[in-house]
Order: C-alpha cells, then structure tokens, then sequence
C-alpha cells in the first residue's frame, strides 16, 4: 500500500481501526473527503473490493437521471434484524428494538449525487 501511495497518491490513509462495526465511520471519513476534495464531481459512489460494477450499464444509468438528490443501489425492504450474538450482523435488541428494519439501500454498492452526500 505504501509504494501504491508513493507512486500514484491514490490511496486516503484514515486513523481507525479496521473493524468490522466502523464501517459506517469509515464510509463517512469517504464521504467527507470526497466532498472537500473532489468539488467538481457530479457523483459519489462506493463499492467493496470484491463487487463488479457494468461500467457501461452504470454510465448509460447516470446519463439519463436527475443530478440532485439521486441516490441509487440495491434497496432492501422489510429486512429482519439478526437476532443470534454469534452472527457477524447480529443486531442487538439494545440498538434496534424493532422487529424490521426501515428500508435501506446495500452497502456493498451505491451512487449518489453529490448533494446527498454533501447532506449526509
């Protein structure tokens, strides 16, 4: 990673532990770089190392949309917290109480406008 860095400067080294229940801290670190740093993008978009993204497909979406407060990405919809503490996605009844989760887009790949994460 450091000689990756050296010879592109293409890699944002944060201070945090790499742990599994960070991943929203670090997806927010992601969002505030981008835009303080990236100010003439139209898009923000965040995919794990181990996702194909259609290039030509994602391109030919964006084209044809609105560019304010777009967001777009896998929606799940009447999703049940896991409930088992040996799970790697256990959701204690202590940090959601309820039964269903509230519709939310997969954290494996989203786009959104610059807007919405200048928002979030």
């Amino acid at each position: 990673m450091k000689k990756e860095h050296e010879l592109f400067s293409d890699i944002v080294v944060v201070d945090i532990v790499d742990f599994y229940n960070d991943l929203t801290l670090k997806t927010m670190v992601m969002l505030k770089w981008a835009v303080t740093y990236c100010l003439h993008v139209k898009y923000v978009m965040k995919v794990e190392d181990d996702v194909f993204i259609n290039f030509d497909n994602l391109i030919g979406l964006l084209s044809n949309v609105k560019r304010n407060n777009y967001i777009v990405g896998h929606v799940y919809k009447n999703a049940k917290p896991i409930r088992d503490d040996q799970n790697k996605w256990c959701t204690s009844k202590d940090y959601w109480a309820l039964n269903i989760f509230p519709a939310y887009i997969s954290g494996v790949a989203y786009v959104m406008s610059v807007n919405v994460a200048k928002s979030i």
